[in-house]
């Protein structure tokens, strides 16, 4: 007579853990995701704390103007700043732009936004920088 494996170990615990049927953590998805979590959480709380992308472009323009390219670098890394300049433009910051054209690719002409802030905004970014 022979049973399926459904059949066999119905109603039946399952066998207690020895060394001869562990199970190998490192072929144990559950194990693996729990470890790599636990990791997470440490690099989590163990980060620097960085301030707001706006707050970032806000302490940048304040700094003097910047081109949208100069915003990509250090120590800004806002790779779309016309959305947080619209951002800024919300928070009642008077952000002037101005296009100017460069020297891309091939030596080709390319336009860029110039951001800079008006007096007005610049007491505004100031401001709203020095809350908390």
């Amino acid at each position: 007579m022979s049973f399926s494996r459904n059949e066999a170990t119905r109603g039946t615990a399952p066998p207690k853990p020895t060394k001869e049927n562990a199970r190998d953590p490192a072929k144990d998805s559950r194990a693996f995701w729990s470890v790599n979590v636990s990791i997470l959480a440490d690099r989590r709380h163990t980060a620097p704390a960085v301030a707001p992308k706006w707050k970032r472009v806000a302490q940048a323009l304040l700094d003097g103007p910047r081109t949208s390219r100069e915003l990509e670098g250090d120590p800004v890394f806002d790779h779309v700043a016309h959305s947080t300049i619209a951002r800024l433009r919300g928070l009642g910051i008077e952000i002037s732009t101005t296009m100017v054209e460069i020297r891309a690719f091939a030596d080709l002409p390319a336009r860029i936004a110039k951001y800079s802030l008006t007096t007005v905004g610049r007491e505004t970014a100031r401001r709203l920088l020095a809350r908390p």
